[in-house]
């Protein structure tokens, strides 16, 4: 598995629930949809570059930080106590 790619799933996700975002407002701040949110979230999709920005963007991160890989973050859940 590509480790860029996990990452970037891992991060989307965490940095989505961390602002308390749905996939749905996340997509709508990106001009999106939320079924390729979540494919991102699954590592079944891989991003353009552009898309990326827009995500980073959206979530008030530099794009770089979505592909640093921090294995600390990967079972983070929708019920996390992120959200509290």
């Amino acid at each position: 598995m590509n480790k860029a790619l996990k990452a970037l799933a891992i991060n989307v996700r965490y940095y989505r629930i961390k602002k308390k975002y749905t996939q749905e407002k996340l997509a709508e701040k990106c001009n999106t949809s939320s079924k390729y949110i979540a494919d991102i979230e699954n590592e079944r999709y891989i991003p353009s570059i552009k898309k990326m920005c827009n995500i980073a963007d959206a979530l008030e991160k530099e794009p770089y930080e979505l592909l640093i890989y921090d294995n600390n973050r990967e079972n983070i859940s929708p019920r996390s106590d992120l959200y509290k």
